[in-house]
């Protein structure tokens, strides 16, 4: 610096590289940076100012001498998905409600462009991407796509499973025709204004370990392009979910199958293979290599509706032929997931056969077959230990269909609410999640039938409640610091059914009915989930215990909500991070402890006697002001 300002030559100036700051020096001791002396330089230069501290130097530089940093900042993660997920999610709630939306001219342009473009080329189709504009240029965005892979490179270099299934898979590529090594004779004659790199990536679906799946980001951006910019959406020409999930339940027989690798199995003309290219090497001290993607790509703008498209022509070259089969193709998938449902086992196998002919002559391979009748899928060549998957609910055989678990074997529907791992392990910890950790829980639940929604949108009271007074199942309320805007205290919800939701209180006058009430809500569930051996005739005393365990915990629910909430989290964490209840609590000087079933209870030296019972021993807490506290004192007299 005194090369370039002469009047700070002299001055006992120290460089600040790799310093680390060891004193803060606070308001009360502002005359240690009063100035005692000052050198000034020319307009624009730095200040030299001489405190109680020593030198220090302030101000800018001339601009001519100012140095400029480019800087690459690989964005890994992101809320995009999660953005998505929750706009899905909604959607479904306008399903029905509105109008089919006009073609608009970007949705003619890409039709005119599918019909121009597709064609059959050996054993599947070919079409071209859908450009906006006819004219196409892109930035250079080779440098991108080298620091992506130098960013995947250093992943790899800390993970050396996923990078063997990086490089098998990209082998596997080769080896399918999807990809292939540019040659120097192809990449001359390439177009430079439509050339671009894609970055490779990796995900890892957390609730498949080991599973990876190799992504080319057709979103990256140089100079605010990038090759979803200049695609077309296309028009949306999917069957309605509604639709697609009304007609797999419509009729006795189900079956359900999914196409292998969809978008992969459509071919890209040669025109535009140039605008799919992405870099790889084997040894980051190499020279990255230049390969093209021969085939549509996941997370392509126009990916969806072209597969969709194609699979759709294909399907009505066979109207005259296979009727049902082309009606099912067309208005039973949704993407690549096929569910149907037939009258009879017979006509089941002949319209699953010729669905599977029909998508095998389009180059498409329709596997995974399911069936509530376990001879369809054998008929149709699938393996037997395929047939079933035992997916979430430990024990019971399902099959996932399209977020909803279906039991293949009583046929029945079921959702699974089993968190995330990132963030099971937070509740573990203890700690409070952000609204952003919640939703990502939430959106876990998919209901497009809205066969959840009675439970779900009628809730506990609490949730009738300002946002800022929900409380949590697991998560003590307390520790929400009102401060802190990214917290908030929600609901989680869990994977059991929940019968006090359904019953109100106050509206029973005695407490005998009110009890035979839940017991047979309770009965009713259970008969819900067999298809033989349900229980009728009179209520049985263990119905009644456990509809009595069911009215205790509601009302302490409602009424206890903190302390409820604290002490069935502190059941599941080790005793060094239990929280204690607050003092001002109520029942604090109780001593209450949930019982085995989750019921609040009185604790106290008198458990250890062993000549009363259970329920003076330990007696059960209640709110002396509360309905259900009314109806049982009530009751309790009448038996007197």
């Amino acid at each position: 610096m005194e090369q370039h300002f002469p009047h700070l030559q002299g001055l006992p100036l120290e460089g600040y590289r790799n310093a680390k700051p060891q004193l803060l020096i606070g308001i009360d001791n502002l005359k240690l940076a009063v100035p005692l002396k000052t050198r000034e330089g020319e307009n624009g230069g730095p200040t030299a100012v001489k405190t109680r501290l020593g030198w220090s130097v302030y101000g800018g530089r001339k601009e001519e001498d100012v140095r400029t940093y480019s800087y690459h900042i690989c964005e890994c993660g992101g809320d995009d998905a999660l953005s998505n997920t929750v706009k899905a999610y909604f959607a479904l709630d306008e399903i029905g409600g509105k109008q089919a939306e006009e073609k608009t001219e970007d949705d003619k342009r890409a039709k005119h462009t599918m019909q121009e473009t597709t064609q059959r080329n050996g054993e599947r189709y070919e079409t071209g991407l859908w450009w906006k504009h006819n004219n196409v240029e892109f930035p250079d965005s080779y440098g991108m796509a080298v620091k992506r892979l130098e960013c995947l490179e250093r992943r790899m270099a800390k993970d050396a499973i996923l990078r063997e299934n990086i490089m098998r898979q990209l082998q596997e590529y080769q080896a399918k025709g999807y990809a292939h090594r540019a040659s120097g004779e192809e990449l001359a004659n390439f177009d430079p204004r439509r050339t671009w790199f894609l970055p490779l990536g990796a995900v890892v679906n957390p609730k498949k370990p080991g599973k990876v799946r190799l992504i080319w980001d057709a979103s990256a951006k140089v100079d605010g392009i990038s090759l979803n910019t200049l695609l077309l959406k296309g028009p949306d020409e999917l069957a309605s979910l509604l639709n697609v999930l009304f007609r797999f339940r419509q009729f006795p027989v189900a079956v359900t199958a999914n196409i292998k690798e969809m978008f992969h199995q459509l071919g890209i003309r040669e025109l535009d293979k140039c605008a799919q290219l992405f870099l790889w090497r084997d040894d980051p001290s190499k020279q990255p290599e230049v390969y093209v993607m021969d085939v549509a790509i996941f997370g392509a703008t126009c990916s969806p509706a072209m597969a969709q498209y194609v699979k759709n022509v294909n399907a009505r070259r066979f109207i005259q032929d296979f009727p049902r089969a082309e009606e099912g193709i067309i208005q039973c998938h949704y993407v690549d997931d096929y569910l149907d449902s037939f009258l009879t086992v017979e006509e089941a196998k002949k319209v699953a056969s010729q669905v599977k002919a029909i998508h095998k002559s389009g180059g498409f391979e329709i596997r995974g077959w399911g069936s509530n009748v376990p001879d369809i899928p054998l008929h149709l060549g699938e393996p037997k230990e395929k047939v079933v998957k035992n997916l979430v609910l430990k024990g019971e055989e399902t099959e996932r269909v399209l977020g909803v678990r279906w039991l293949t074997e009583k046929d029945e529907l079921k959702y699974s609410t089993e968190m995330r791992a990132d963030i099971t392990g937070l509740i573990a910890s203890g700690a409070v999640p952000t609204k952003r950790q919640v939703l990502r829980c939430l959106m876990t639940l998919f209901d497009p039938l809205g066969l959840a929604a009675p439970i779900w949108f009628s809730g506990p009271a609490f949730l009738r409640k300002p946002e800022d007074e929900w409380i949590d199942w697991e998560i003590p309320h307390h520790l929400v610091q009102p401060d802190k805007e990214e917290l908030r205290s929600c609901c989680l919800h869990h994977e059991v059914f929940i019968p006090e939701l359904i019953i109100d209180v106050s509206r029973f006058a005695c407490w005998n009915r009110l009890h035979r009430s839940m017991a047979y809500v309770h009965r009713f569930i259970s008969n819900s989930k067999r298809n033989a051996n349900r229980q009728t005739g009179d209520i049985t005393q263990s119905e009644l215990k456990k509809a009595e365990g069911t009215l205790m915990r509601l009302v302490q629910w409602e009424c206890f909500p903190e302390e409820m909430a604290t002490l069935a989290r502190n059941q599941h964490v080790v005793d060094t991070k239990r929280h204690a209840l607050d003092k001002t609590s109520k029942i604090y000087q109780l001593t209450p402890a949930l019982d085995e079933v989750g019921v609040l209870r009185m604790d106290g030296r008198i458990g250890a006697a062993t000549c009363v019972s259970r329920d003076l021993k330990f007696p059960i807490i209640l709110p002396k002001s509360h309905r259900l506290t009314h109806l049982i004192i009530d009751q309790q007299h009448r038996n007197l």
